[in-house]
């Protein structure tokens, strides 16, 4: 959910106004400019969800063929750090729309591929069903229902998150620039030595590979 506040702040702040989590901006954005007659923004606005599109496939792709070894969740997140590094040191003269495409595909295959968190249905790449069922289950622990309150929180937690993200990557854009990504990038190191750690645990053959 950090990843997926900070690199909204990331693409709006620094890469032409576009989000690249969450198509549903960009969509809107495309429709207002083809109002408009502003054919360069319409391509502007399709390029990232074009992008989104082709990471989503990508997911459902690599889950079907991965069986056994490193999981395809581990492997994203090494991706996923390897993208973000790139993409810090792109200079600011390349144009928004490669730094776009590429974080586009990061959030889609993020998306797919994270989709729950304990076992609870979530998104961590946008709130807006976060929020939907945060407001659902403090409605349910109204009467004292302390499962319910439960999950209430757990979608305020991710939700502090997201936002979190996004303030901590505003200022480092602020700060670092394109090169703020890195600070992403390196954050989500750990993660991924977490999730291989596990995974050799779970098939220790693939350590011989």
């Amino acid at each position: 959910m950090c990843t997926g506040g900070f690199l909204e702040a990331y693409t709006f702040l620094l890469k032409g106004g576009v989000f690249a989590n969450a198509q549903t901006g960009n969509l809107a954005l495309l429709g207002i400019a083809a109002a408009q007659g502003n054919w360069m923004q319409v391509l502007h606005c399709t390029v990232p969800v074009i992008a989104y599109i082709i990471g989503i496939l990508l997911t459902l792709h690599m889950q079907k063929h991965l069986r056994q070894g490193l999981r395809w969740e581990t492997l994203f997140v090494l991706l996923e750090i390897l993208i973000l590094t790139v993409v810090g040191f792109l200079p600011a003269s390349v144009s928004f729309a490669v730094s776009t495409v590429a974080v586009s595909f990061v959030c889609a295959m993020q998306y797919n591929t994270f989709t729950k968190a304990h076992g609870i249905p979530m998104a961590t790449t946008f709130c807006t069903n976060n929020l939907r069922q945060a407001v659902i289950w403090f409605y349910k622990a109204k009467h004292h229902n302390a499962q319910a309150r439960q999950k209430a929180w757990f979608f305020v937690r991710h939700l502090l998150c997201f936002v979190g993200g996004a303030l901590v990557g505003s200022i480092l854009c602020s700060c670092m620039a394109e090169r703020a990504i890195w600070v992403n990038a390196a954050a989500l190191i750990p993660a991924a030595v977490i999730m291989i750690s596990a995974d050799l645990r779970k098939h220790p053959q693939a350590t011989r590979r």
